[in-house]
């Protein structure tokens, strides 16, 4: 390596671990809600939606809301075409 060069580092791997996994995650599956990120990663459902919600104001991943019959909505989750760069092209998650 020649001086001023510099070895940088997939984007992915900068990130606080937990965010790596969800958005790793997403990536695998396409859709996930929050109760089965949690479960995955064995934190909890409010955690989850934290990190989710930061990722979301990074505009990382977005969320649609889907009426199931009675009870609350469910909140979808997906990758958002700006974290698809996060993955080089040809990486298995």
């Amino acid at each position: 390596m020649t001086q001023g060069e510099h070895i940088l580092e997939p984007p992915l791997a900068t990130m606080p671990s937990t965010r790596c996994a969800i958005l790793t995650s997403l990536k695998r599956y396409a859709v996930r809600e929050a109760r089965d990120l949690a479960t995955e990663l064995g934190l909890t459902v409010a955690a989850v939606r934290q990190q989710l919600l930061r990722l979301d104001d990074d505009g990382l991943v977005t969320h649609h809301r889907q009426t199931e019959g009675r009870g609350r909505p469910v909140h979808r989750y997906e990758l958002t075409p700006a974290a698809e760069v996060l993955f080089p092209s040809g990486t298995e998650t």
